[in-house]
């Protein structure tokens, strides 16, 4: 056949291929979903009934079905265990489900860098990993649509960099019983599900950060034929653990449904593949992170032999940080070194029983309870301290030790999470192997005498420097967005 010179009918022709390529996309991908519901929702009576429904008619189930319908009926329908929205797809031994498989081929080259990033319901501590997160997907997008959802004392980060972002601010408001609260959850979930669907035409790729519960958006996100990945930022079972929050404990199920349809999933470090329970998704795990510094703003100012004995904790005052415990060994610090003096940078939940804790041991001229600071205002704090304490019963991959190392400032911290990664016992910093008090004052008080804290510090600022840029990660995450 001759070839066109009509470059008009060339354009249309191979917009008419783009467009086969992104139908079959999407048909696949709901493909996909469907398949993934089949398999988590266990057999019951109104299910079944569909099946053998369609068996009769002589259609495979689940080998060759799309879910259908309303996106809230099937939320419904999965919650209550039943899938009752099902329909025959395309069949992909047909001649035109080949073609189109080989337009996808063709086109295979072609990547699409149009990003959604979601964040969880984020407090203070999620905000500063979730901005460096939005920063280095924007490095890389050709644009990013940016769904932000804050927690009512929280002060909105500001992260307007780029004209090709796109960003949508919403408020979550926690309610005042165990009902409420969850039902303030479900519509907050649903107010983001209808952001994610109204951006289908900009977005072909979705990034959800978590820990926690974003089930509802990210179905929405599949059915529409999109590809999801989803960052783990926290194991979910932790914060039920130490927080005992109803909502986390009712959601953890819908958490780990979520992995299930995940195209990709990120972790920090291949060792949280075991610490989070995580095996089962091996093969879809990609190691990348987020985590970087700004190091203009965090560098060394004043040096560890410069500074007065001042010990640090930065960060939640929580049970799973284990703030008292902290607190509590204080008094055992002082018994060895009489000039030892603490700043507490922190705010939380066991903020009114650790200044209970203070006064009562008559400890307010030895320890300062700072509270929560703007982040610019974190430099000159982390360039006061001779070490920083984190003995945290479970984290991911705290920035705050990243920065403190930057500052030259030692961190003293437990092996979990990626912590271990990062810190190197004697290295780049003192790891101790148990959080009782006892036992956190006996390695303040080893690190602060061990007489090769000048080396830690210098150590830890290099490896930082040298690791945990903005250029690392943005190449980290490229490698995650190819592999979809």
């Amino acid at each position: 056949m001759a070839k066109s010179n009509n470059p008009t009918r060339e354009n249309v022709s191979l917009e008419h291929q783009h467009d086969s390529a992104q139908s079959l996309a999407a048909e696949q991908s709901r493909q996909h979903v469907a398949l993934m519901f089949l398999k988590i929702v266990p057999k019951c009576p109104v299910r079944q009934s569909v099946i053998d429904r369609h068996s009769r008619n002589g259609r495979s189930i689940p080998g060759k079905c799309i879910i259908a319908g309303s996106h809230l009926s099937i939320l419904v329908a999965i919650v209550s265990q039943d899938v009752a929205y099902i329909s025959p797809a395309i069949d992909p031994d047909s001649s035109n489900c080949r073609a189109r498989q080989k337009v996808a081929l063709d086109l295979g080259s072609n990547i699409m860098t149009r990003i959604g990033v979601v964040s969880p319901i984020m407090g203070e501590a999620s905000v500063r990993p979730f901005s460096n997160l939005v920063r280095v997907l924007q490095s890389i997008a050709s644009s990013t649509v940016i769904i932000e959802v804050y927690g009512l004392r929280v002060i909105p980060e500001h992260i307007r960099d780029g004209d090709s972002s796109t960003f949508k601010k919403l408020i979550h408001a926690t309610g005042k019983s165990k009902i409420e609260t969850v039902l303030r959850h479900i519509l907050t979930q649903l107010r983001i599900r209808l952001l994610v669907a109204s951006f289908a035409r900009r977005v072909d790729y979705w990034v959800f950060y978590t820990p926690g519960d974003l089930t509802i958006p990210l179905m929405t996100a599949k059915l529409l034929g999109k590809r999801a990945i989803v960052s783990v930022g926290g194991k979910a079972e932790s914060i039920v653990q130490f927080r005992g929050f109803v909502l986390e404990r009712i959601t953890i199920p819908f958490v780990r449904r979520s992995l299930l349809l995940a195209n990709i999933i990120v972790l920090y470090s291949p060792s949280l593949t075991e610490q989070w329970d995580m095996k089962q998704y091996a093969w879809k795990i990609r190691i990348a992170h987020e985590h970087y510094v700004d190091f203009q703003m965090f560098n060394v100012v004043k040096g560890i032999d410069a500074r007065s004995t001042i010990v640090g904790h930065v960060g939640r005052l929580s049970q799973e940080k284990a703030s008292m415990h902290f607190v509590e060994a204080i008094p055992f610090v002082l018994k060895e070194v009489k000039d030892a003096r603490f700043d507490i940078a922190s705010d939380g939940d066991l903020r009114s029983s650790v200044e209970a804790y203070v006064r009562k041991n008559d400890l307010e001229e030895m320890v300062s309870v700072l509270g929560w600071g703007p982040h610019d205002e974190l430099p000159e704090l982390l360039n006061k301290l001779r070490l920083l304490v984190m003995p945290s019963y479970t984290e991911g991959f705290p920035n705050v030790m990243l920065e403190a190392m930057a500052c030259g400032t030692p961190v003293l911290a437990t092996p979990v999470g990626a912590i271990p990664d990062v810190i190197a016992d004697g290295k780049t910093g003192s790891l101790m192997p148990n959080n009782s008090p006892e036992a956190i004052a006996q390695n303040i008080v080893r690190a602060l005498g061990s007489g090769i804290l000048r080396e830690v510090a210098k150590n830890a600022h290099e490896f930082v420097r040298r690791t945990y840029t903005c250029e690392n990660s943005v190449k980290e995450w490229k490698e995650v967005l190819r592999d979809l």
